[in-house]
């Protein structure tokens, strides 16, 4: 099973936020995968990364809420950012 956290602040760092352009990403270990949810839980983006650190393209993204998904070994981190162009 994965283990859910909702803001382990330890494997995860993001900023700035609220973002416009680029939301940039820091992992304690590299992801299997990154994801972007709207509000409404859609998906709107998917990154692949080669590295733990990392700056992620928002363009084309309107201004909102929206959450990162982050699945790393066995654990799933979810983190709430806004976008404010």
């Amino acid at each position: 099973t994965e283990d859910i956290s909702i803001d382990n602040s330890t494997l995860l760092s993001l900023y700035p936020n609220p973002a416009a352009d680029l939301l940039n990403i820091s992992l304690s270990s590299l992801p299997k995968s990154v994801d972007i949810f709207d509000e409404k839980g859609q998906l709107m983006r998917s990154y692949s990364l080669t590295s733990t650190d990392e700056a992620l393209s928002l363009d084309g993204m309107d201004s909102g809420i929206y959450f990162l998904r982050v699945v790393v070994v066995k654990e799933r981190i979810i983190r709430k950012f806004t976008i404010v162009k």
